[in-house]
Order: structure tokens, then C-alpha cells, then sequence
């Protein structure tokens, strides 16, 4: 069944609502200006929580639900998705796109991630795919204790970003593609740019899972990172191990 809750926003806790409710519209564009690797690491980062077919998966950060047919791909039909996101027409655009034969499987959550309203130890995996580079650094802690908290001893995680490659030409093309090409592309296929032009600026900031890898480290959280074309995108995942410290 799908149920939307309305829940107060944390002030400031994670970046401009405003730039997301301004996307959602666009959002379908974003497979085409990624030339369909998008989707292609999504699928990678899903496949790195070996779900099983009962799995309860919560979706972190939702967007427009982009993730949700790399879910399905290994759900039974005892598996359940929890989806979760701050932007509201985000989730509207999530429920417009649902496959009618999943209705049954998936609970749409209108919230902001670091508000930590979802139940204890309810999920077998955490997904949050191209939404970490928009929780600011001074509550990494706070979130990897959320993630904890919402896993299952022996749960696993998964979180798919844009990251900067060290090779400087690489991390330069990147980075003149996504602040340049990009929103360009995405006006001749939306008419409109300027929500894609600023997901370059929160790429360059963020940089790299090793900040946040460290916060999941310190709350009993087993980490690994691998690297995607050459470092342009990286999938920092593990498992719950311990209690937080």
C-alpha cells in the first residue's frame, strides 16, 4: 500500500529543498544526459545488497523512484520498498511512474532523512543512490547512526554518488560536462536548466565517500568503497556489524 506522511523538515539539515521540488518535473532527462550510465550504476549498487526475495528495502532520498526497477529485479512478492525524500513533488513524480503490479509493495514517506522518523532495526538494506552529496558534513555523524539504526543485525547498505576523480583531466572533463554540457542538454530535451546546472557545485563539494565513510566506520558500520569509471562515481557499502559507539 502506499501511504504519503507529511512530516516536519529539519531547517538547513540537508540542501535547498527548493532545487529538488524545481527538478522533479525534469528528473526523467537525467537518464538521457548521463547517456544511460545512471541507471547502469544504479543497478551496480542495488546488486551490492544481495537481496533477497522477502527483502525490506528502504530507499533513502528517493527522488523520482529511479531505483526502484534494480529493486524489483530481486524482490519476491513478500519484498517491500520504503521510499523516502524531502521534496514532495519528487514523491508526486515517483507515485505517477509506479508500476501498478508493485502499488502493494512500496510506502512513499515524505520527510527529511535526518528528521529519523522510520522504525528500529526494519530494514535488510539501506539504498540511497545520488542523495549523500546533499547531507552537509557537520551531520555525517548523525546520519550513519540513522543508517544504523534503521538496519537489521547483519543488514546491508548501499550508496551510489558522483565522486571526483583524481586523474585531473578526467576530474576537469567531468566536472565541464556536468556544469556545462549538461544543463545545456537537459534544456534542449526540458527547456529547462538551472536545477541541473547546480548538481555539478554539490558534486565539487562533496568529493569523495572518505568523510562519510569515516562516520559509518565510527558507528559499528563495515565499509567499502568501489570506484566507477575511473573515480567519476563511486558506491561506498557493508553491512552492519556492531552497536553504535
Amino acid at each position: 500500500m502506499i501511504a504519503s506522511t507529511t512530516l516536519p523538515h529539519t531547517p538547513d539539515a540537508v540542501s535547498d529543498r527548493s532545487l529538488f521540488d524545481e527538478l522533479a518535473p525534469h528528473y526523467w532527462a537525467m537518464d538521457f544526459v548521463s547517456f544511460g550510465l545512471s541507471n547502469q550504476w544504479r543497478q551496480r549498487a542495488v546488486d551490492e545488497l544481495r537481496l533477497h526475495k522477502e527483502a525490506r528495502v528502504c530507499d533513502l532520498m528517493t527522488g523520482g523512484g529511479n531505483s526502484w526497477p534494480a529493486i524489483w529485479s530481486h524482490l519476491g512478492t513478500g519484498g517491500s520498498i520504503t521510499a523516502l525524500d524531502y521534496s514532495e513533488p519528487m514523491l508526486m513524480q515517483a507515485r505517477e511512474h509506479l508500476n501498478p503490479h508493485h502499488r502493494e509493495t512500496v510506502q512513499l514517506v515524505y520527510a527529511n532523512v535526518l528528521d529519523d522518523v522510520l522504525p528500529d532495526a526494519a530494514f535488510d538494506a539501506v539504498l540511497c543512490t545520488f542523495g549523500a552529496k546533499h547531507i552537509e558534513e557537520r551531520h555525517y555523524h548523525r546520519f550513519a547512526q540513522i543508517i544504523h539504526r534503521l538496519l537489521k543485525p547483519g543488514g546491508r547498505y548501499s550508496f551510489l554518488e558522483m565522486t571526483l576523480p583524481t586523474d585531473r583531466l578526467l576530474r576537469f572533463g567531468m566536472l565541464t560536462y556536468m556544469g556545462q554540457v549538461m544543463p545545456l542538454l537537459a534544456k534542449l530535451l526540458t527547456g529547462h536548466e538551472n536545477s541541473f546546472r547546480h548538481l555539478a557545485g554539490y558534486t565539487r563539494q562533496f568529493g569523495n565517500f572518505q568523510r562519510l565513510e569515516t562516520a559509518f566506520q565510527q558507528v559499528g558500520l563495515e565499509t567499502s568503497v568501489t570506484s566507477i569509471w575511473g573515480g567519476c562515481a563511486s558506491i561506498l557499502n557493508g553491512r552492519k556489524l556492531s552497536k553504535p559507539l
